[in-house]
């Protein structure tokens, strides 16, 4: 828990660590946190518990889950980005029983993330083909082959980084792809700073 209290001209920060023990044997291949919940995945189960450790939501989804991200929201009501071995990409509000079909592509989801203006949906499958969706009209309006993984950036909404060949791949716009020699998974990707997986490290 973070408080902030302006004092005068400086800011004045505390920060004060929260520690919930949940104790469940619920089994877990993905697991993400919001505001006010765990949510945990287990092929095609999506269990949903609160930090005293109370089961709340249940979804069963058709196929198994390959990934889920936290899309952001008001704390208890936040969305949540899933792809399945499907090949659909589905929304699940976490205080909302029904899952919304974003997309449905022919092979499985490896990896996915939704740009800052909520209008493009970048998906990565199983066999490395990296297709960026527009939402409204559901059309692929780019593709990259060789592709491991894919961030938006969380300051430019038409900024996009993507993993493939041992290369960090940036594109702005319409314009040409600006390739890096960098090893690694990227992560999450915040204005001029890219964050990639390498070696079981963060970097």
């Amino acid at each position: 828990e973070l408080h902030r209290r302006d004092e005068g001209a400086g800011i004045d920060l505390h920060y004060r660590a929260r520690k919930e023990k949940i104790h469940t044997s619920a089994p877990c291949h993905l697991l993400v946190v919001t505001a006010e919940h765990i949510v945990m995945c287990h092929e095609r189960k999506l269990q949903m518990y609160s930090f005293a450790g109370t089961k709340e939501r249940e979804w069963v989804l058709a196929d198994v889950i390959r990934y889920i991200k936290v899309d952001g929201g008001p704390a208890g009501h936040e969305g949540l980005l899933i792809g399945l071995a499907s090949g659909h990409v589905l929304k699940v509000h976490v205080d909302n029983p029904f899952p919304i079909e974003l997309i449905v592509q022919a092979t499985g989801v490896k990896c996915l993330d939704v740009s800052l203006d909520r209008k493009r949906l970048a998906v990565v499958d199983s066999e490395g083909e990296l297709q960026v969706y527009d939402l409204s009209t559901k059309d692929v309006v780019f593709r990259a082959s060789g592709a491991q993984s894919v961030a938006f950036n969380e300051t430019f909404d038409d900024m996009l980084c993507f993993s493939a060949d041992g290369q960090l791949n940036i594109r702005t716009g319409d314009q040409p792809v600006h390739q890096h020699k960098v090893d690694g998974l990227v992560v999450g990707f915040t204005g001029a700073k890219v964050f990639a997986l390498r070696n079981g490290a963060v970097e």
